[in-house]
């Protein structure tokens, strides 16, 4: 910041606390454009069980030289009552949808093929916008603008899934799309919005996917090679503020350093500022865990699965060399509330019968969610105002607790709103910027 006077403590442009898959992107991608950049970590592996690819994924591991990283389509499976549907599988999906959804099946893949259209076309758009839109009349004008020459129409913003699904004649393709897109985002489909579905599908439709321990090394190499300095977590006991605008972190051992802009990976670590509220964010959410299930699943369940149901669950199951677990995730998204453990294995005996899961708690996030009144979409036109607080210097830099509806689609969205804030203020180039030839 020009005009203040630093003393010998060292000083960061920013600093990252926490560790979230956007919270990485940001630093690295900072450090990349020339930031000088502190991240406080503890070197925790990604929790991103639904990790998928995406438009703006490959954009960014583009710029990282990290294609490397990509892999098959990430699979996946959708169970309701009637039907199993296998989602990037060896199998074509224009052949599941045969076998399960004769009548309707060509409607089907053609509606996934207008999501796959205007995903990417939201994508590209909110890459070039430099992420979500920030808060003020001018700037929603001015995304509504590039939205009409973008080739995303406005009706997309305000349209459900409830509503488009509606065309369809059978309940069965009424009831696999509904339990595609609101048991993935835990949203139900006369809230979720088309632009919505498209971002999600974005990920899981994507033509490729993404090796989680890649990307990870790959984040770390390039962070460090770009110059980015790190610290343990750990040892940080709090974090103040000065009258000249700069953000001073405090160390066990009584050392400091100062920052200009703050970046929180996990809003739990706000607490360790004096002062600060957390903006409100997220949804209740609960995981489980299962004890280890050994050879007792089925050959026929994917390793990432969609349970149809209310609420619906999504389970994940965690395979090593001698140990098999099912993370199970709901949340609320009506009246019905979160499923107690024992309410969810009443309802995997169908799916895993024979089987005692024994689910114990993984963690639980109770946080409100805040949305804005608005014709248009709430959640991707109200974003900002849930990752910017303490007047623009401090960013809230994850997805899962911004965006949760997109999965590893938000952690990148929400990164790349973050890094072109960051890049604004210090001087640095965009990350859109193209390089001289």
């Amino acid at each position: 910041m020009p005009g203040i006077q630093r003393t010998g403590n060292k000083h960061y442009d920013i600093a990252v606390l926490g560790d979230s898959l956007a919270g990485r992107l940001t630093a690295t991608l900072a450090a990349k454009k020339g930031c000088h950049v502190l991240s406080v970590h503890n070197n925790k592996e990604l929790q991103v069980p639904w990790l998928t690819s995406s438009h703006l994924l490959e954009r960014i591991l583009g710029l990282l030289d990290g294609r490397s990283c990509s892999t098959k389509p990430f699979p996946f499976q959708v169970i309701t009552k009637n039907q199993r549907i296998n989602f990037n599988d060896s199998n074509p999906l224009t052949d599941e949808l045969r076998r399960e959804l004769p009548e309707e099946s060509e409607e089907i893949a053609t509606f996934l093929d207008d999501m796959s259209a205007l995903g990417e076309n939201l994508e590209e758009l909110l890459w070039e916008h430099h992420g979500f839109p920030t808060t003020g009349l001018g700037n929603r004008l001015k995304f509504k603008k590039i939205c009409f020459s973008s080739d995303v129409p406005s009706r997309a913003f305000r349209q459900t899934l409830r509503d488009r699904v509606a065309v369809f004649n059978t309940p069965g393709a009424r009831k696999l799309l509904s339990a595609l897109f609101c048991g993935f985002a835990f949203k139900p489909s006369n809230k979720l919005t088309l632009a919505e579905c498209a971002l999600v599908w974005g990920g899981l439709g994507h033509k490729s996917g993404v090796v989680k321990n890649g990307l990870e090394e790959l984040l770390w190499h390039r962070y460090r090679q770009f110059h980015g300095e790190e610290e343990a977590l750990f040892r940080l006991a709090r974090v103040r503020d000065d009258k000249s605008g700069l953000t001073t972190l405090v160390f066990e051992n009584g050392e400091t350093v100062t920052c200009d802009h703050l970046v929180f990976a996990d809003r739990e670590k706000i607490a360790l500022c004096e002062g600060i509220a957390p903006p409100q964010t997220g949804r209740i959410t609960s995981s489980h865990l299962s004890v280890n299930l050994m050879d007792r699943i089925s050959p026929l369940l994917h390793q990432n699965v969609i349970v149809d149901g209310n609420p619906p669950l999504r389970l994940n199951f965690e395979k090593s060399d001698t140990v098999t677990r099912c993370r199970v995730e709901n949340a609320a998204i009506s009246d019905g509330g979160l499923s107690s453990p024992e309410k969810i294995e009443t309802r995997l005996q169908k799916i895993i019968p024979f089987v005692d899961l024994d689910l114990t708690p993984l963690a639980q996030s109770p946080h409100s969610d805040m949305t804005i009144s608005s014709e248009e979409n709430p959640v991707l036109m109200s974003a900002y105002e849930k990752i910017v607080f303490d007047h623009g210097r401090k960013f809230l830099c994850s997805g899962s607790e911004v965006i949760p509806e997109l999965g590893s689609v938000g952690e990148v969205l929400v990164a790349i709103t973050v890094t072109g804030q960051l890049l604004k203020a210090t001087g640095n180039p965009p990350l859109q910027q193209k390089a001289e030839k």
